[in-house]
């Protein structure tokens, strides 16, 4: 996968409300198309580019020169967001700088300019600009998710496990889509850490009844780590007819995908 998209995720838009951590668009109908058409990695997620609903950033006093400033970052944001969706990131980026510089520590700047690091695969720049949104956006979890995202991207599976596996406790209630997302990404880590027991209780909460992939997608891992490709492609075949709205399935291909990339 390529980062589930910030689910940039992820994003975090479908999943959460502003999570589209993105279409983490692919082919799923083989499990070679598992690998699906690249795509940059991060929030998830254009989950990397929600609405701070807490941001906590400070405050300048409400001056005309302040005024002019605040507009010429909401002007920056608002260009840069566009040119991030058409994935033209160093322009994107040189407005997010332009931005920081005159607002100062600001949830939603640090966030998108994450996203488009998340884009670049340059994670270790992500991170820590993805922390700070955290920080000065309390109520927004779609930042944490994409926080979770990178560590997991990364390969830092106790990292990540601690951001997913407390993660659904922050979301919206009734969000099964987005919830589901995070419960499997979460497997994924036990699964890595050896925490088979847990990693049990976990995938037996979804059945083939449930309104999201995670019974096709779990049972595919299960399928291609007992060596039963025969298998894993018949229950990848069966989720994108289960399935067939391809920007669903995006964010459960990308993180197959990332899960297995060397």
């Amino acid at each position: 996968m390529k980062p589930s998209k910030y689910l940039p995720l992820l994003l975090i838009g479908p999943l959460i409300g502003v999570l589209v951590f993105k279409g983490l668009k692919s082919e799923a109908d083989q499990p070679k198309e598992v690998s699906g058409k690249k795509q940059a990695a991060g929030a998830s997620l254009d989950a990397a580019v929600p609405s701070a609903r807490q941001d906590r950033t400070p405050k300048r006093k409400d001056t005309r020169d302040d005024r002019l400033r605040q507009e010429e970052v909401r002007q920056c944001l608002s260009d840069a967001n566009s040119l991030f969706r058409k994935r033209e990131i160093p322009g994107a980026l040189e407005l997010l700088n332009r931005a920081d510089e005159i607002s100062g520590p600001n949830g939603e700047v640090l966030n998108l300019r994450g996203s488009c690091y998340m884009e670049t695969r340059d994670f270790e720049k992500a991170l820590p600009d993805f922390e700070k949104a955290v920080e000065l956006s309390k109520g927004n979890p779609s930042i944490r998710f994409n926080v979770g995202e990178v560590h997991f991207v990364t390969k830092r599976w106790q990292e990540a496990l601690d951001v997913f596996g407390k993660l659904n406790e922050h979301l919206p209630s009734g969000n099964t889509r987005l919830t589901s997302l995070v419960d499997f990404k979460a497997m994924l880590c036990m699964n890595k850490l050896g925490r088979v027991e847990e990693m049990k209780a976990l995938a037996a909460k979804y059945g083939e009844q449930d309104s999201s992939p995670f019974y096709w997608y779990a049972s595919a891992l299960a399928a291609a780590e007992a060596n039963d490709p025969q298998t894993e492609r018949k229950l990848i075949f069966q989720a994108s007819q289960k399935f067939p709205d391809r920007g669903e399935l995006a964010p459960w291909i990308d993180t197959m995908n990332e899960y297995r990339r060397d």
